[in-house]
């Protein structure tokens, strides 16, 4: 996530180059006045730059990518058979700052530019991500981001704003390449730490209770490899000191 760039051109070229050499595979770009907001917290209160300044952006990413691309190509005396190195996602905040139809203009100015995934967020109803997906390349790779709002993980429209809450295969049938649920992992763990924590509270002990029959406990040794105990392990007796 490379945010807004954190600055001027000088800024974005860092940025660029320091996530491709830490191996992304792609990174994204959005049209936020520094420092960023979360979208869905933001709501109608996002600060947003202009339409101009935005492409401006973008650009600068992508120029920092090619020029990446071009230096990485030098030094090992070989062209880039594959493409980009890393793609450039831009992405555009502005929907309730300054509504669909800009949002639209500004997905065409990033397709337009070569952006290699373009996508828009918060958007609010299923009209608008079908007309985006319509007006925009069939071969443009596009992205639905989404946040669940409410508790319910199933309802078709997620918490009280009426907006759509799409499955993974809704996304594919309308068009769009890539789904992003970015936060709802971690609004699973933070749901059962919430619950182990009431039954530490109310019995003393988790997973004892009918009440806990939601709560998945993984066994020790899966938890033990999962954290990478045995790397620890392997590099302990290795180098013991």
């Amino acid at each position: 996530d490379g945010d807004t760039g954190y600055g001027g051109s000088a800024n974005m070229l860092r940025t660029i180059s320091a996530l491709t050499n830490a191996g992304a595979a792609a990174i994204t770009i959005e049209d936020q006045v520094f420092p960023k907001k979360c979208t869905i917290a933001a709501g109608d209160k996002i600060r947003i730059i202009d339409r101009e300044a935005a492409t401006q952006r973008v650009n600068a990413a992508i120029g920092a990518r090619n020029l990446y691309d071009a230096k990485w190509s030098r030094s090992k005396s070989e062209s880039l058979t594959n493409g980009p190195g890393v793609w450039i996602v831009a992405r555009t905040d502005c929907r309730l700052a300054f509504g669909f139809q800009e949002t639209i203009e500004r997905c065409l100015r990033f397709e337009n530019m070569g952006a290699d995934v373009v996508y828009a967020e918060n958007l609010q109803s299923f009209d608008e991500y079908q007309k985006l997906r319509s007006k925009l390349d069939p071969k443009t790779i596009t992205m639905v981001a989404q946040v669940q709002e409410g508790k319910d993980s199933v309802k078709k429209i997620d918490g009280e704003n009426g907006k759509p809450l799409l499955t993974i295969q809704e996304i594919g049938d309308m068009g769009f390449d890539l789904a992003l649920f970015g936060v709802t992992p971690l609004q699973c763990v933070v749901g059962s730490l919430q619950k182990a924590a009431g039954s530490f509270l109310d019995t003393g002990i988790v997973g004892q209770t009918t009440n806990d029959r939601d709560i998945t406990l993984a066994d020790f040794e899966s938890l033990k490899k999962v954290v990478g105990f045995e790397n620890l392990e392997t590099f302990e007796n290795e180098f013991p000191c």
